[in-house]
């Protein structure tokens, strides 16, 4: 059975970019390969190396039943660092493949245009999306634990998703 590929860009293992990402493919029925640009090697990335994990993290993304990604918003943007990771993916590598992304920010102003640009990532890859890009600002997400406690409208756009990402993974 082939596997989701969730690709978190926060180099925060309790960021809640892939907190919600993480509740979304728990559900889905899939195996799980979580990947952070940092597990990859920062300059590696950034010099486009083609390391032994680099060639891991693109044979899984070729793989994948669907790829999910996850990102905190920097200066009304996506991270750099899913750029950086993205840039090594051959274009035709998602041909079709379920996609989902998922951004989340403290300003809500930002929201509207890195779900634009995460849009046009899946165009340019041929993507399958799933749903339009999850969009959470920060206090819809209060923290709870180790994790996070979303609040009702919140809750249901991550049920939502997790059951259009099942919906998609049906014919894979």
């Amino acid at each position: 059975m082939s596997e989701i590929v969730l690709l978190s860009a926060s180099p925060s293992a309790s960021s809640r970019s892939r907190w919600v990402a993480r509740s979304i493919v728990e559900g889905a029925g899939r195996p799980v390969r979580a990947i952070t640009p940092v597990e990859l090697g920062a300059e590696d990335v950034l010099a486009a190396r083609e390391t032994p994990s680099i060639a891991a993290f693109v044979g899984a993304v070729r793989e994948a039943a669907a790829i999910v990604l996850a990102t905190p918003v920097y200066k009304a943007s996506y991270a750099g660092a899913l750029k950086a990771v993205l840039d090594l993916v051959p274009h035709d590598a998602l041909r079709g493949t379920p996609w989902l992304a998922i951004a989340t920010a403290k300003a809500p102003a930002h929201l509207t245009p890195t779900a634009h640009a995460l849009s046009e990532l899946a165009s340019f890859f041929e993507a399958r999306v799933v749903a339009s890009p999850l969009s959470f600002r920060d206090d819809e997400l209060a923290r709870e634990g180790e994790g996070y406690r979303p609040d009702m409208s919140a809750a249901e756009r991550i049920a939502r998703a997790r059951d259009d990402l099942r919906h998609a993974l049906r014919d894979r």
